[in-house]
């Protein structure tokens, strides 16, 4: 072989290589984790202190339910088993609030409940004396927006008409108000909170399994509907946020689809499969890896396998500039947090910005960025090492391109918990 052809040889198998991991990438990539204790489907998980509690859920669809609550620790790889819900319960909703866990309504056997339970896991303990939500329902979701938990959707049984009733929970006063009802009802559906907004994805609507996505906005109280479906219909399925990316993830008939939703450009891509399909999961993120756990297999039992989804880079760091349409401070994550953090925004062109952290007297302290950044998205890690616990501010401030007049200003609240 003459040297011209040995180096365009080499020149194909490289560029062939590079071509796969850059494919590889783009769909993220999956790994089996340590069982969990028990099997069951139809749990929640919530995240509290960097661990992932997996509450609840039946052996089997529909089967008896389970109180056991189970942690895991992403860092060590490893499980423990803790104190047992007071109310044994199934597909019913968790959210995490100051480092306590909401455990709401779910299925009790064969009837729905309204049922509100709050689990503390620095003491391991249950306290049952909090008002119950004022509908009862079970296969809803549920998700935190500025310290208030919303509940949205579900059924009061199963097999019943899908609700499109909401519900907002206020932790600090424990009351219940009701929000805006959803344009569609629907159950068995996932969601997830992305820039302070609540995006409602698929589920089971009054005839049939549906694709379309809702997004409602807690500051004007409105649902929208958005453009973009899921690829299929489909129920029973899970979904999480990274990066400002929305993973939805198995579904019913034990699924291994994965999809990335990006709420900005309203577009649906897909991912690298899941290895166990499923539906009914857990879910739960931690340092920006999603971790799937239990949920209904193939046939139709419960699971103990759980998988470690890391999404790819490409997703968001390397996304096109025209998507951007506006721009957008997004919730820190994780939230609470110790003791770093990472904090996201967008830029639809070029601006003089500004990014400082304050304390709750309104201090300075720290300034992570403050320069002219061109068109795109920024994440900047904050590390609280050196301060207390406690309430902090990140203010995002943005100049036109003299650098004299802000045309952008705006607070979002973190905690950080020692």
């Amino acid at each position: 072989m003459n040297s011209t052809r040995y180096y365009s040889t080499l020149l194909v198998i490289f560029s062939i290589f590079l071509f796969s991991s850059f494919v590889l990438a783009q769909g993220g990539s999956w790994m089996t984790k340590t069982d969990m204790p028990t099997a069951r489907c139809a749990l929640s998980a919530s995240v509290a202190y960097e661990k992932i509690y997996a509450i609840g859920g039946s052996p089997y669809n529909l089967g008896s339910p389970y109180n056991t609550v189970e942690e895991y620790n992403p860092t060590t790889d490893s499980w423990t088993t803790k104190t047992n819900m007071p109310n044994a319960r199934l597909l019913h909703c968790a959210s995490t609030v100051n480092g306590k866990i909401y455990v709401i309504g779910g299925d009790v056997g064969g009837t729905a409940t309204k049922k509100l339970d709050v689990y503390d896991p620095l003491t391991d303990s249950w306290t049952t004396n909090y008002s119950d939500m004022p509908t009862r329902r079970a296969a809803m979701c549920s998700e935190v927006v500025d310290g208030k938990i919303y509940v949205f959707g579900g059924t009061r049984e199963p097999n019943f008409p899908s609700l499109k009733v909401m519900e907002k929970y206020d932790p600090a006063t424990d009351t219940w108000t009701t929000e805006a009802n959803m344009l569609t009802g629907r159950y068995c559906f996932a969601s997830s909170v992305v820039d302070g907004k609540i995006y409602a994805i698929g589920g089971q609507g009054s005839s049939s399994s549906i694709s379309t996505v809702e997004v409602y906005d807690p500051s004007i109280g409105i649902w929208t509907t958005m453009q973009g479906n899921m690829s299929i219909a489909k129920t029973d399925h899970c979904a999480s946020p990274v990066n400002g990316i929305i993973y939805a993830i198995g579904g019913y008939h034990a699924l291994s689809i994965v999809e990335a939703y990006d709420p900005i450009a309203d577009i649906w891509n897909g991912m690298t499969n899941m290895i166990t399909g499923r539906c009914q999961s857990g879910i739960g993120v931690v340092n920006g890896k999603i971790y799937v756990i239990g949920g209904q297999g193939s046939n139709s039992q419960g699971l103990d396998n759980v998988e470690e989804y890391t999404p790819p880079i490409t997703s968001v760091e390397n996304k096109v500039v025209n998507s951007i349409a506006s721009l957008v401070l997004h919730q820190n994550y994780p939230n609470p947090f110790n003791p770093t953090t990472t904090i996201e925004f967008s830029l639809p062109r070029t601006e003089f910005v500004t990014l400082k952290i304050f304390n709750i007297l309104g201090e300075e302290v720290a300034v992570l960025v403050a320069e002219r950044l061109l068109a795109g998205r920024y994440k900047y890690e904050w590390d609280a090492s050196t301060v207390a616990s406690g309430v902090y501010f990140y203010k995002l401030w943005v100049s036109n391109p003299s650098g004299k007049t802000g045309n952008f200003d705006q607070t979002r609240k973190m905690l950080l918990l020692k």
